[in-house]
């Protein structure tokens, strides 16, 4: 499979994708720990 970006705001949605499907997956997978919290918030101020 070929990604093709065309300009940088396809690059910038992109990776926002990316990010918010990795917030999901860690989210699922280490709940409610307060290591996750602090690193989902971060995560979110990044994106």
């Amino acid at each position: 499979m070929a990604i093709i970006i065309t300009n940088g705001t396809d690059y910038v949605m992109f990776m926002e994708r990316i990010t918010k499907i990795f917030i999901y997956q860690m989210e699922r997978k280490h709940g409610n720990s307060f290591k996750w919290k602090i690193t989902y918030w971060l995560l979110n101020r990044m994106v």
